[in-house]
């Protein structure tokens, strides 16, 4: 493919060599509209010690497309949900792929999971999608992956989208890669290890002034290990260890529009926090920018510490189409 990058200038007001990019020829974007609205949806249950009021603060937060507050902060609280299971990919796959605007989906929910008991089927259901993919943030979020899952997208681009909505609505999965994770694999051998992060998530409860018992700190840390080794951010069966940042051209793109969609354009997009999920620094995340602009998946242009970003699509279900295909 030809290469498009102009020789390189000087910036004037900063004195810094730079690079400028043509512009994509849709010229400039209107901002999309909000990503969502929240379904009415009343079955998810506040439970494991979380208020209606951090839950609002937190979505609040969000929406803006920024993280949450410092873990320092005991305006919120943990929930324990990630020992029920972690990931839970292939269940999730399920329910996006039946969701619909209409109807209640946890009346059909046991006839697509094939669950053996009726408790196992609704803890799913309340503990992990709902939260997730109804009540998370961006709300809504079915809709988001169900574009992808409508195209046949392989599993490698579409894991990470997975992974990005999970990330944003559990708190403790988010900080713990953010904050711990991200530290270890830019430091050491990359080992994790289970007694390290439950003294992690120990530390935290203090902060929030919760007190688990050893036990559930346990079952929750290998929940949150589990978890990041289903989505591919650490590897091995026991003895857990980081794997090398990467993120497929298109998954990074889909998340960047989603990002996009929910207010952060610009040097806030390169620099946005939830980029650290995927262990990249602000100089990959600069560079896989420049790779989607060299491959039309949208136009980045850049000076010094300036950048703007356009995309070539308004809608999700528009950019669904230009990064992965029509849908069949």
């Amino acid at each position: 493919m030809t290469d498009k990058r102009m020789p390189f200038q000087i910036d004037l007001l900063s004195g810094e060599a730079c690079r400028e990019w043509p512009r994509t020829s849709l010229g400039n974007l209107r901002s999309t509209r909000n990503l969502l609205s929240l379904m009415a949806y009343n079955t998810l249950e506040l439970n494991d010690g979380e208020s209606k009021n951090a839950k609002v603060e937190s979505r609040t937060q969000f929406r803006s497309g920024m993280p949450p507050k410092p873990s320092d902060s005991l305006s919120f609280s943990y929930h324990t949900r990630m020992q029920k299971g972690g990931a839970l990919v292939d269940d999730m796959r399920l329910l996006v792929r039946s969701s619909s605007d209409e109807g209640d989906p946890s009346h059909t929910t046991r006839n697509i999971l094939g669950k053996k008991t009726l408790a196992r089927t609704r803890d799913t259901f309340v503990r992990a999608f709902a939260p997730r993919f109804l009540h998370g943030d961006p709300p809504n979020a079915w809709k988001i992956l169900r574009y992808l899952e409508d195209r046949d997208a392989e599993l490698e681009i579409i894991l990470p989208v997975y992974y990005w909505v999970t990330a944003r609505s559990d708190r403790l999965l988010y900080d713990y890669v953010t904050q711990e994770l991200i530290h270890i694999a830019r430091s050491g051998d990359g080992s994790v290890r289970i007694e390290e992060t439950a003294a992690w998530i120990q530390n935290q409860l203090q902060r929030t002034n919760q007190a688990w018992t050893p036990t559930v700190t346990i079952k929750v840390a290998r929940g949150l290990l589990a978890a990041l080794r289903d989505f591919k951010i650490l590897s091995g069966a026991n003895r857990k260890r980081v794997t090398a940042a990467h993120i497929p051209i298109q998954s990074f793109c889909y998340i960047a529009f989603c990002l996009n969609a929910l207010g952060s354009s610009g040097g806030a997009l390169v620099s946005h926090p939830d980029w650290r999920l995927f262990l990249l620094s602000e100089s990959l995340v600069e560079r896989l920018f420049l790779e989607a602009h060299q491959q039309d998946f949208l136009s980045f242009q850049s000076a010094g510490r300036i950048y703007r970003i356009d995309f070539s699509a308004i809608t999700h279900e528009g950019y669904a189409d230009l990064l992965i295909g029509k849908r069949p």
